[in-house]
């Protein structure tokens, strides 16, 4: 999973499966080199450009200065998804 952080909000990266390829916005959004990603606060996919400056909070992101609270809340986010149990019908 790939968390980051972009002006002050936490986001998800979404890879779209293969099938949606056939979508000509989202065909657009993958060549033009800009990123889905949900945003955690209230779960809204956006488009973020590809040239924009983010903070990776990954494990493999070595360097990036995160303050404690922004840690603490990053690994709360890691953490409820991990645990949680998804399907497409409730």
């Amino acid at each position: 999973m790939k968390v980051f952080w972009y002006e002050g909000e936490v986001y998800i990266r979404v890879i779209p499966a293969k099938s949606l390829m056939k979508s000509t916005m989202v065909y657009e959004v993958i060549t033009r080199g800009d990123v889905f990603a949900l945003r955690i606060r209230d779960s809204q996919l956006t488009i973020i450009k590809g040239t924009a400056k983010v903070v990776h909070c990954d494990d493999d992101s070595p360097g990036v200065e995160v303050s404690q609270a922004d840690f603490d809340k990053i690994q709360q986010v890691q953490k409820h998804y991990a645990e949680e149990e998804y399907t497409l019908f409730p």
